[in-house]
């Protein structure tokens, strides 16, 4: 699992994601169909329960990884969980916002 530098996020984003991003960091999907992926991703993305929207978000960065070669590093992961929850997450040029 790839490490995240905590110390430039604040305190209390950090202490309200970071078990989130850990979780969603944790799986494991290399046995499974691109097109599975999909429809997993699909029928999670509406739960507002914190442990399925991280899975969510490892689904989708694996969907990445296999259809464009990209492969999402923890702070844009971090960075999607608080657009989602109606945050606002800045982020630096080149930090792949794209992605």
């Amino acid at each position: 699992m790839p490490s995240v530098d905590y110390s430039v996020i604040p305190r209390h984003v950090r202490k309200a994601y970071k078990s989130q991003l850990e979780h969603a960091l944790s799986f494991d999907y290399s046995d499974t169909e691109t097109n599975e992926l999909v429809t997993l991703a699909t029928s999670k993305s509406q739960s507002d329960e914190p442990s399925v929207r991280s899975e969510c978000f490892a689904i989708l960065a694996e969907i990445a990884k296999r259809t464009i070669g990209l492969e999402a590093y923890p702070v844009q992961l971090l960075g999607a969980m608080l657009i989602a929850d109606g945050n606002i997450a800045e982020m630096r040029t080149g930090e792949g916002k794209t992605l």
